[in-house]
């Protein structure tokens, strides 16, 4: 097992298990919570799309606002970081375990990302990739004859950039590619000589309710830590969305998503926490009527009255400083 990931699962139980004995109500008054705002630069509010992705995007954006040295003003592409986390591409993840592992295969540039995603069939990312896989499936079984006509027929006129790769690149890349590693080894291939590496691996910090016995309050604590120390951090922090759309809506496992909190602000006589979503510009998306108040939401980010939050979170990692 590589010695830095070693090293990042051992300091990572200790930080949890230290947590256990230091439990501490989340801050409610206008004294402790203290006007934050993080989110400059992390760019547009990213959107996952028709896949779930949520993790990868949080983990993206946790990057880009970690490694702006090395990134020179880049953001990582989430696209990326999720085709290298799992061969399952359509599953959901951990945050801080896609991070980690980012940090070991590198960051490829936003920009990629958004090249491959405005060119060919104007379909979703999830249709997208079992696009490609079908295309592998023709590739075998036609001992990579289909290739070219399923190019010309599928790809040609949407000007994919399946088909801006040279061929004998391309049959190399299917070649040594199964059904649920082409899509990586695509990425692979459209990242090469773009790739960002990190100077130093940075500990990445998971925190979970279960860890405290179902308790949340632990978790509010560190996001208020993070969002005060001096180097003023975000966290990715996963929890139930239900009360997007519902007032004091119950915690339903369909409805576990993750997302980054970016800001902090005193507002109606409460603490609130800036939630940067992964669904876009849009604030319609969110019809609950504690939500609805044009004060609530602004391009996509959207203020969570800390008691709710409190309520629906049971995890968070945030990358240590």
């Amino acid at each position: 097992m590589n010695r830095r990931l070693i090293s990042f699962i051992i300091i990572s139980v200790v930080s949890i298990l230290a947590g256990v004995f230091e439990v501490a109500q989340a801050a409610t008054s206008q004294k402790d919570c203290t006007e934050v705002g993080l989110g400059a630069p992390l760019g547009p509010n990213r959107r996952q799309g028709d896949i779930g992705w949520c993790y990868a995007n949080a983990a993206a954006d946790l990057i880009t606002y970690r490694f702006q040295k090395e990134l020179k003003g880049a953001r990582a592409s989430a696209g990326y970081i999720a085709l290298a986390y799992s061969h399952d591409y359509f599953d959901g993840g951990l945050s801080s375990l896609a991070i980690v592992r980012a940090q070991t295969t590198g960051f490829c540039p936003m920009s990629v990302e958004e090249n491959v995603l405005s060119r060919g069939p104007k379909e979703g990312i999830k249709e997208k990739l079992a696009g490609l896989a079908e295309l592998k499936k023709r590739f075998d079984a036609t001992h990579g004859e289909s290739l070219a006509s399923d190019l010309h027929a599928q790809y040609a006129s949407t000007n994919s950039v399946l088909t801006a790769i040279p061929r004998a690149d391309l049959i190399e890349i299917f070649t040594n590619s199964t059904s649920s590693t082409i899509a990586k080894n695509l990425a692979d291939y459209l990242c090469r000589g773009k790739m960002i590496y990190p100077e130093h691996f940075a500990l990445v910090v998971p925190e979970s309710k279960y860890v405290f016995g179902g308790a949340t309050s632990p978790l509010m604590k560190t996001i208020h830590e993070q969002l005060s120390s001096p180097h003023n951090n975000i966290l990715s922090v996963s929890y139930f969305a239900g009360f997007f759309n519902t007032d004091g809506s119950a915690n339903n496992e369909d409805d576990r998503h993750v997302s980054v909190v970016i800001g902090r602000r005193w507002h109606l006589n409460r603490c609130e926490l800036q939630i940067r979503n992964s669904w876009g510009e849009r604030c319609d998306t969110y019809t609950a009527n504690s939500l609805k108040d044009k004060d609530m939401c602004s391009k996509g980010n959207i203020w969570v009255p800390e008691n709710i939050l409190e309520h629906a979170i049971f995890g968070l990692a945030y990358i240590a400083k």
